[in-house]
Parts: C-alpha cells; structure tokens; sequence
C-alpha cells in the first residue's frame, strides 16, 4: 500500500480542487444538475462509463472487469437549505444553500477513488460500482436509486460509503459502527371547538388534549419500550392558537421517532396513534396521525466492520483507527442498500483547528487534511473486499 498511499499524495491537491468547486455550487434534494454534470465530466476524462439515474441527477459508474462479486462505493452529493457564514474564499455562491454536512468532501473522495481504482483496474478480480447520490437529505435518494435498480445487473454484492466527522481528529477513521438508527417523522392534528377564554365550557378546548399526549408520549420510551431496546422519541413543534383571550379550534404536534428496527418502529408508531386517538377522545377532541418515511435502519454487517477496520488500518496504520463503542443514534439514507446487501459505514475525522463545528450549522468547517485518508480508505475496501 506504499505506492498507492505515495499516489494519494499526488492527486491531493486535486481532491481540493474538486471539493472547493462542488462546495461553491450547492444544490438540493434530487435535482442536482451542475453537481452531476461535475461528476460526469470527471469520469469522462478518467475514461471510465456511467449511466445517469434519478432524472439525471444521480450518476452510477463502474469499473473492473464484467464477471466475478461486485462491489458498491457509495457517496452522497446534495447541500442543504442553510445560508453559508463561514466566510471561506470559496463559500457557497448559491443563496441559501450550503455543503454544512459534508456531502461536498463525499463526492471529491469517490472521484478521487475513481481515479486510483481506474489506474490500477487490471488489480481488480471483480466489478466496482461508485454510487454519486442525491437527495440524501431529503430522506428520498438512497430509496430511488435502489428502486431503480443500483444493485442489480451486476448484483451488488456487498456495499461501503463514508461519512466526514468534525467530531474526530483529522485523519483518524472509526470503524466498528454497528447501526445508525432509523429515523421518521409524525404530525397530530387535534380538532375541537373554539371559544371565548370566558366561557370554556361552551368550547371544546384541544389545548388540554395537547398537553396530555405531550406528557404521555414523554413517558412512553421507559414505559413500553424494553430496557435492553432503543428508541428516541421527540417533540419538535407545537403550534396552538394565536391570542390569549380565546380558546383554539385546533392544534398540532409534530416530533420524531429513531430506533434501530423496523419492528421496533412499527410497534411505537401504533401506540403513538392509539395513544393520541384515545387522550384526545376522552378530552372530547379527535385526532388525526400521520407519519412520514424517513431514513430506513443503518444495520451494519459485522463482518463487513471486521473488513473495514482491517483495510483501514492496513493502509493507513494502527494509529489511524478507532473503534466505535456503540450503536448510533444519528441517521443516514445507507440503510436502504444495508437492508438488501451486506454493508458498512465509517466515519472521516476531519476536525479543524479552530475545533469543531457541527454538521447542519452555517459556520460548518472540514480539515481538507483528511480528504486522501478517505479516498485511501474507499480503495482499500474495494481492493480487499474483492481480492481478499
């Protein structure tokens, strides 16, 4: 691995090139179109093929031969609606828009892996797929591009993507993630009978009805929920009328549900109707639930971990690899490929001096150090999986 990580060295400048380029353009969701065409033109002058998916959004190359397992790098490439404030030469020139999560440093790795794998594709005894995703952060991209086929023709059989780290000193990669949880969302909206705040019993008043689903809701977790389970229920807004003299026709609650199953989460969502429908009839209020898909569970196949933190720790040495402890609570669309393929997700520690900044704030800032430790990492996996 001393000659690829030399090779490493070389491109660097051009992995912040690409990543300062795609941070200055920032698009959202599914319609990514100067993003894509980015990726495209790169691949083009590599030489390697593609095909354009989710409406020309999503680009899926492959490289290697045509026989033997196949195997999936996968990057994610939207921004999100945040208005940059990091004052960078190279801030976001699109309004409103920003890379505050890193997705910018996912697409120049993949390419850069590309390039090193496209250099030495003679090495590979089976196909590689690279995955450039949209619409991660719309809860949307990962279930199109498998819907429309990313892991077939050739069958995918196992699958990588990376995520960057403010969190992790620069350089470092932790492995051994077991699961990222799920995450969905939900609204209850309560209907009852406004009033004047004089006479509340000529009203119907949802404001209590509110308070007691808050309050049962709060409780549910350590009440109904095992002891060696998980889940994360949260409230994220509450909206109930506007002055304070009169009682509201209706309010609504809006939170969020983590959890590590499918099973798990189906089971908390029906008490969470059953519990809303019933506090608010006996407040003589109805409820209306309703939920929406987020991201599916992250469960990581263990031997697919085993094979990262070797591969890691082959290419870049013991001092660069730490073990997770734990599962994680934080969500990411790879669960949609994880539930049909073996897979697994490390994290880039990227964490600048200044320390670090979360992901999803205006003033978000990656070490651009770390940009080769991540490409090295991608090839590694490829390389190990397929000719281990």
């Amino acid at each position: 691995m001393t000659e690829l990580l030399k090779r490493a060295n070389e491109i660097k400048d051009k992995l912040v090139s690409w990543r300062r380029t795609i941070h200055q353009n920032p698009e959202l969701g599914l319609e990514l179109p100067q993003t894509s065409a980015f990726v495209q033109k790169q691949l083009d002058e590599m030489g390697i093929s593609y095909t354009t998916i989710v409406n020309g959004s999503g680009v899926l190359a492959q490289l290697g031969p045509k026989e033997g397992k196949c195997f999936m790098l996968r990057s994610d490439m939207d921004a999100l609606p945040i208005q940059e404030e990091t004052g960078l030469p190279f801030a976001s020139c699109n309004a409103g828009k920003m890379h505050a999560c890193g997705h910018d440093l996912h697409t120049a790795i993949l390419l850069g892996a590309a390039k090193l794998l496209k250099e030495r594709e003679s090495e590979l005894r089976g196909p590689v797929k690279l995955l450039f995703q949209p619409g991660e952060e719309i809860f949307a991209g990962g279930k199109a591009c498998v819907e429309e086929g990313v892991l077939e023709n050739p069958k995918v059989e196992a699958a990588f993507a990376m995520h960057v780290s403010p969190q992790v000193p620069t350089g470092i990669i932790a492995t051994g993630i077991e699961a990222m949880s799920s995450v969905y969302g939900f609204k209850i909206e309560i209907e009852g009978k406004g009033g004047h705040g004089s006479a509340p019993e000529d009203a119907v008043d949802p404001t209590g009805a509110l308070a007691a689903v808050i309050a049962a809701y709060n409780s549910l977790p350590s009440r109904e929920v095992g002891a060696l389970d998980s889940c994360s229920l949260s409230i994220g807004a509450i909206r109930c009328g506007e002055v304070w003299n009169a009682i509201p026709d209706s309010a609504y609650i809006t939170g969020g549900l983590r959890a590590f199953s499918n099973e798990m989460r189906d089971k908390v969502f029906q008490r969470l109707k059953e519990m809303a429908e019933g506090i608010c009839a006996a407040h003589r209020c109805t409820a209306k639930f309703s939920r929406w898909e987020g991201y599916a569970p992250g469960i990581c196949d263990r031997e697919m971990a085993r094979e990262m933190t070797r591969a890691a720790r082959e290419v870049l040495g013991e001092d660069h690899v730490t073990e997770l402890p734990e599962p994680m609570m934080g969500s990411e669309d790879v669960g949609y490929y994880f539930q049909k393929v073996p897979g697994v997700i490390g994290w880039l520690g990227g964490m600048p001096e200044s320390g670090p900044i979360p992901q999803h704030n205006p003033h978000f800032k990656i070490d651009l150090k770390a940009l080769p430790y991540g490409m090295l990492v991608h090839i590694a996996m490829a390389l190990d999986y397929l000719n281990r």
